[in-house]
């Protein structure tokens, strides 16, 4: 009776044991899976009341985006860090770099400012872009580019006040002071333009003015 007492004890307390196990695993892979964590490498950081300041270089890793910079100041309530000095921006559809960048954490939202550079990766075939301004929407991979744009695809030069690219449909929406020239020289300006990056077609609008070259074969 005693041996049959102490085996069904020994079963209780391994049974217990193993559950305890058991739950404590799960709650970890949960609690893992449910991170979405940034991550800041610098030379020399200082804490105060929320916000960290970042200098001597500076590493920012959230998901597959890096960005390298001299300085950094991050602001824990506002999910908000501000780069500056050389900032460059590697994510999986390329590059960009400037001298000045607000990173809005929580939305993924990347603002870049003062001598703005792309290079944006496609299957069709990459283009790179300058400009002074561009904000990049990580969630959708659509950006907005203003101030002076310029692009260069394919051997054609693509110019406009403002840019819209959009990921999914792969366009480029010109606004304002448009100008489209073709590696054989042929140009256009308009108003506004859809550049359709696939096909390599586009359409102008408004007060449309070309220019082709009747010799050419």
């Amino acid at each position: 009776m005693k041996k049959s007492f102490s085996i069904i004890l020994l079963l209780t307390l391994f049974f217990l044991l193993w559950t305890t196990v058991l739950l404590g695993e799960t709650g970890l892979e949960g609690e893992s899976k449910g991170k979405n964590p940034l991550i800041i490498r610098t030379g020399r950081l200082n804490s105060t009341d929320g916000r960290i300041e970042g200098s001597e270089g500076v590493t920012l890793i959230k998901g597959d985006v890096e960005v390298q910079g001299e300085k950094l100041l991050y602001f824990e309530r506002e999910k908000r860090a501000e780069i500056s000095g050389g900032v460059q921006l590697s994510h999986d559809k390329g590059q960009i770099s400037c001298e000045k960048m607000e990173a809005f954490l929580e939305t993924d939202r990347y603002v870049f400012r003062e001598e703005v550079k792309m290079l944006q990766i496609l299957e069709e075939g990459d283009f790179n872009l300058t400009s002074t301004f561009l904000e990049l929407f990580k969630e959708n991979n659509s950006f907005q580019a203003r101030q002076g744009v310029v692009i260069n695809y394919k051997g054609r030069i693509l110019k406009g006040e403002t840019v819209f690219y959009n990921e999914e449909e792969e366009t480029l929406e010109l606004i304002k002071d448009v100008y489209i020239e073709e590696d054989n020289g042929d140009w256009v300006k308009s108003e506004r333009a859809i550049f359709y990056l696939k096909t390599e077609e586009f359409v102008a609008e408004g007060n449309v003015e070309l220019e082709v070259d009747l010799a050419a074969e």
